[in-house]
């Protein structure tokens, strides 16, 4: 990671429906627009986050 900072990696199972969950829960908690899902930035940073999310 940037700025001297160490990443501890370890084994990781992505998981496309929990991640669906959790992206529907912040949605209706914080009563975002549904159409922000299809937002270039909001696409950028899942991509920077997991490449294997659609």
């Amino acid at each position: 990671m940037g700025g001297g900072k160490k990443a501890n990696l370890q084994n990781y199972n992505f998981d496309q429906e929990e991640s669906r969950k959790h992206l529907a829960y912040m949605i209706i908690i914080h009563e975002y627009p549904l159409s922000m899902v299809e937002h270039v930035g909001f696409r950028r940073f899942c991509h920077s986050l997991q490449p294997s999310f659609k």
